[in-house]
């Protein structure tokens, strides 16, 4: 089933089911506000109305590290009030001027008590947008509240005073120290000035500035110049040196001798002369030779010219650059100079301001000082009492009806938490959709508790503690729900043996099945209880029998029977080939009478081969040949001959001649041993004697169909257990519950375990639930026990029983893992010991529907009156005779069947039961349950 969502209805039901924790929370808290309620004293309040001011001090205007400050954020402000006067030492204070003298100083490890009382009966609040605040006290007698709320005002009062006082007295006394301070520093400021400037013999910075920067100007001027004029130099000489390098034609601009001209003039009229007469005349011509000759020497005397021009350059390059050199060594020496009076400026115009800075200060100082001499004792108070508290008329309104309700509201909290944390540890089952949710299995039936009250019976009765539950009418119908809804969920199926089991002991499995047994036999079904709890067998307690004789005993006693040798008398040959396969024997068993004598080979209790012994055999299985039109006359005479001749098998020879085909001896093989063993079961008493043994040697052919599964598994399964039956029917008892029998467990042996899970379990069972509509198997718990629990295999179904609060739904998780891997065929749950007040919610309807119809009965079962709806057995109770109720007052009994027809008293009783083989219970059994 998926996981649902969780209902409010379910966090209702966990408030319901855990009513008395909350209850028990509740009780204790409201308990505890009454007591304190109870304890409480009245309180009286009176309230002190004061007034603050925050005042500029009176030297503002100081440096902030010398400023006096009493003022800053507003909010800061009045929250630094209301922490001083709820301060120990002011309520010290107000406590000695009301109480007396303390003892305990503030700073002592333990102070007074009365002090600490006081702190925690005093208050102070703020009243909004205003500088008033309201000093309140709370105590028991109105006097002391009124006197300790004055003289907290009071003493908060007296304590600003005295700070105010003691804050200016401490300025003045700082303020002459600063000025005396002052006063030597300005002296040694001056001092030090005057000195520095008699040092440098300095009259004014001034004019001396205004020279030194004149005369550097005039300096850095001429330095100019005589830099351009090297710089014009230098060019100069590079010009002419270049045109003496490249024997240039012309003369440059700034050479103006007229020399230089002339001879340049000269030159460049003899070379267009040269061009001229080259043109005419060859090389070698005079006249080209002759103007050759006057050009080299114009170009030498030219060169000449030019050479004494560079020295003369070079000559007065040399001059300037001395003269540049020394206006550059003046300049750098003025430089320093500047920057030595530079300096000596600054730390003159530094030593200038201290001087003036400490002069300043010292002024202030001093008129501060006046100041603060002219008001103080001008300025207004800090803290002023607007209002003295009053002697309060009338204690404060009373909490009790909130302390209460406040507890109650805790209870119900702490409660609440307590059941969710106790319902989320819980592990238990409680309700069909828990079983839905973890065991994804369906819930076949809840059975409500029993309600027990001084009358009821105790659990060790457990027949009467049945009546009990089958009159109340919600267990009653409980019950006839279930067997309803097992036989709905088995229509495709019939369930006709139903394995009830749990978890663990204690689940109420036993009743639980008993109940169930009751209502199908109610309903007009046979029905048969089996008890095959080994570990705890009580279905021989609930009808108070010895429990010396049930269901172990019976299937224990069938295999003590000597099986070596004998006379079929009272053991029939059926009984004998039963009890040879339930004990897995294998060897030779003969069985003769009157010269009939027959051997049956059988491995592992089932038979394997019939050999009759005779010399007919041969010709017998050939006629049955014929009939079957197997073989022709003729073949089976050639086949005796040949068999007489060599004494091979008959069947051997005629598959090997091949007249026969095996599938066709087959069949007549089986038909003739299916006629032996019914002539064997036709033999009255005859002897026998098993010898087991492993030699079971047949012929080869016999052998090879013998292998055949088929073969020789139906031989013989027509035959039936009469003993096995017999044997059954003693373990079997009715009750006087119309239709119900029940077989109780019996003395256990001591082998017991290697009966629950064999073959010869299976048919004992098998043939016990002959002629019974069901069959309840009440079997061990699955966990602790699961070598004496039935195989569920055996079963058409299995229910697990768990009883609501208490089976853990780990424990039962493990139980149905191991029925899973045991192959059993789960059918459901079945949720026992439902507390249907408890689990109101879930069960509304169930507890509201039965509830009515116990009122309706009420009035019935007074007047003597029976509802002839109801199927539980309380009609049968309540509406007999006068006679059948003297009867039981006398300790009689009255049979199930009195007053019927004898059609009916068949109908009411088993196959077993009609041949005389079951047994009535007897003990002490009062009434039909």
């Amino acid at each position: 089933m998926i996981d649902q969502e969780a209902h409010i209805v379910d966090y209702i039901g966990v408030l319901l089911r855990r009513k008395w924790l909350i209850l028990a929370f509740s009780v204790i808290l409201v308990g505890a506000a009454a007591l304190k309620n109870h304890r409480v004293r009245p309180r009286y309040r009176a309230t002190a109305t004061i007034k603050v001011e925050s005042h500029r001090g009176p030297i503002a205007y100081l440096p902030e590290s010398i400023r006096y400050r009493d003022y800053g954020d507003p909010d800061r402000t009045i929250n630094t009030h209301l922490r001083t006067i709820t301060s120990y030492p002011i309520v010290q204070r107000a406590v000695e001027a009301t109480l007396g003298p303390t003892v305990q100083s503030p700073d002592a490890d333990q102070p007074d008590p009365k002090v600490l009382a006081a702190l925690s009966a005093i208050t102070a609040r703020a009243v909004e947008e205003t500088n008033l605040i309201h000093i309140e006290t709370t105590h028991s007698n109105p006097q002391v509240t009124m006197d300790l709320t004055n003289a907290t005002a009071k003493a908060y009062k007296e304590y600003t005073n005295r700070k105010r006082v003691a804050k200016i007295r401490d300025n003045v006394q700082w303020l002459t120290q600063e000025i005396d301070e002052f006063k030597e520093k300005v002296k040694e400021s001056e001092k030090a000035l005057h000195q520095y400037r008699k040092k440098s013999e300095i009259l004014s910075f001034k004019s001396e500035k205004s020279l030194h920067l004149k005369e550097l100007s005039e300096i850095r001027s001429n330095y100019n110049k005589t830099r351009v004029q090297r710089v014009e130099l230098e060019a100069q000489i590079r010009e002419i040196e270049q045109v003496l390098e490249t024997k240039a034609q012309y003369i440059p601009a700034f050479l103006g001798e007229e020399l230089l001209r002339s001879l340049n003039a000269q030159l460049v009229s003899a070379l267009l002369e040269l061009t001229r007469l080259s043109k005419q005349y060859g090389p070698r011509h005079p006249r080209i030779i002759q103007t050759q000759t006057y050009i080299q020497s114009l170009q030498a005397e030219l060169n000449h010219s030019l050479q004494k021009a560079i020295q003369s350059k070079k000559s007065k390059l040399r001059v300037i650059l001395t003269k540049e050199k020394s206006l550059q060594m003046a300049m750098n020496a003025y430089k320093k100079k500047a920057i030595q009076f530079e300096g000596n400026q600054i730390h003159y115009a530094l030593l200038e301001r201290e001087a003036q800075s400490n002069q300043e200060l010292y002024d202030i100082l001093v008129e501060k000082l006046k100041e603060i001499n002219l008001i103080q004792n001008l300025q207004a108070e800090e803290v002023t009492i607007v209002e003295m508290a009053k002697l309060p008329s009338r204690p404060l309104p009373s909490k009790k009806g909130m302390n209460l309700l406040i507890a109650l509201l805790m209870g119900l909290s702490l409660g609440a938490g307590g059941a969710f944390f106790l319902e989320y540890l819980d592990m238990g089952l409680k309700t069909r959709e828990e079983v839905d949710r973890y065991l994804k299995l369906p819930t076949l039936g809840t059975i409500p508790t029993l309600r027990r009250n001084r009358k009821t019976t105790s659990k060790k009765d457990y027949l009467n503690l049945i009546d009990q539950m089958r009159a109340e009418g919600s267990i009653a119908e409980a019950f006839d729900t279930l067997s309803v809804n097992l036989d709905m969920s088995s229509v495709d199926k019939p369930v006709k043996t139903l394995l009830v089991t749990s978890a663990t002991m204690g689940e109420g499995k036993t009743l639980t099945a008993l109940n169930l047994a009751i209502s199908a036999a109610q309903s007009g079904k046979k029905v048969l209880v089996v008890d095959l709890d080994l570990r705890r067998p009580s279905l021989h307690k609930v009808y108070h029998l010895n429990g010396d004789q049930g269901f172990m005993d019976s299937l224990h006693s069938i295999y003590e029977i000597n099986l070596n040798s004998g006379k079929l008398g009272p053991l029939a040959l059926s009984d004998l080939l039963y009890l040879l396969k339930a004990r897995s024997k294998t060897g030779r068993l003969s069985v003769e009478k009157n010269g009939t004598a027959v051997e049956l080979l059988v491995k592992s209790g089932r038979i394997h081969s019939i050999i009759k012994k005779g010399l007919d055999e041969p010709r017998k299985l050939g006629q049955l040949l014929l009939k079957q039109n197997a073989l022709t006359k003729s073949q089976l005479d050639r086949a005796l001959r040949i068999q007489k001749s060599n004494g091979q098998p008959l069947g051997e020879l005629l598959m090997e001649l091949g007249f026969v085909a095996k599938d066709q001896f087959k069949a007549c093989l089986k038909l003739q041993m299916e006629k032996s063993l019914q002539e064997l079961l036709l033999l009255k008493k005859p002897c026998f004697q098993f010898v087991e043994t492993d030699d079971i040697r047949t012929e080869s052919y016999i052998r090879e169909i013998a292998q055949e599964k088929d073969f020789f598994s139906g031989l013989g399964s027509g035959s039936s257990s009469p003993l096995l039956k017999r044997i059954a029917s003693r373990s079997v008892i009715k009750t006087d519950t119309p239709g119900l029998f029940i077989s109780p467990c019996g003395k256990i042996p001591a082998n017991s375990i290697e009966f629950m899970g064999s073959e010869r379990m299976a048919e004992f069972i098998k043939t016990l639930k002959e002629g019974f509509d069901l069959m309840i198997i009440d079997s061990s718990p699955v966990l602790g026990a699961a070598h004496t629990s039935l195989s569920p295999t055996l079963v058409d179904g299995v229910i697990l029983v768990a009883r609501s609060d208490k089976t853990n739904r780990k424990t039962v998780l493990e139980a149905k893992r191991q029925l899973h891997l045991a192959n059993a065929p789960i059918l459901g749950v079945i949720l026992n010991g439902i507390d249907l007040k408890r689990h109101y919610y879930q069960y509304y309807y169930h507890h509201y529907y039965y509830r009515k119809e116990e009122e309706k009965e009420a009035p019935r079962q007074k007047r003597g009156e029976t509802n002839p709806d109801r199927k539980d057995g309380k009609q049968a109770q309540h509406g007999k005779g006068k006679k059948e109720a003297h009867s039981e007052k006398k300790g009689k009994q009255p049979h199930a069947t009195e007053g019927k027809s004898p059609v009916q008293k068949e109908k009411d009783q088993s196959p077993l039961q009609r041949k005389g083989g079951i047994r009535k219970t007897g003990g002490k059994r009062k009434s039909s349950p």
